[in-house]
């Protein structure tokens, strides 16, 4: 899962440098900063937000199978399967991709956005209770 995030979160990250590059250095507007053409104030931090959140997850699942793993063994009481646990950690890589924007709150996203990314906040705690409490 962590290789599949980088994957996909880096080429982002290398769009928004680029951009903020080309505007920059070469004095042309990008969809960054070109308002006349119709871009979005916030699309640069969208960009950043878009990398920068599965980027937390890219730390932090390693961490969960490792822990999980030596518990397991450590421990004689018996816990939720492996595979049970490689699927929680699955979903939360999976959800955890798609949250981005709950960082974007008060920067003035329509109704809708704010919704769904508010319940995909609170849906990602299920499979991280999964993990924790198993």
């Amino acid at each position: 899962m962590v290789s599949v995030l980088l994957v996909t979160s880096l080429p982002v990250l290398g769009a928004g440098i680029t951009l903020l590059l080309i505007e920059r250095q070469g004095n042309m507007p990008t969809l960054l900063s070109n308002f006349v053409d119709g871009s979005d104030p916030v699309s640069y931090q969208h960009l950043f937000w878009f990398f920068g959140h599965p980027e937390v997850y890219v730390i932090i699942l390693p961490a969960f199978g490792f822990m999980s793993e030596k518990v397991r063994e450590l421990s004689s009481a018996k816990s939720i399967s492996h595979p049970g646990m490689a699927l929680a950690i699955w979903s939360i890589g999976l959800v955890g991709y798609f949250v981005w924007a709950h960082h974007m709150f008060t920067v003035g996203m329509s109704d809708i956005s704010r919704v769904y990314f508010s319940s995909a906040t609170a849906i990602i705690g299920i499979p991280t209770a999964i993990k924790i409490f198993s």
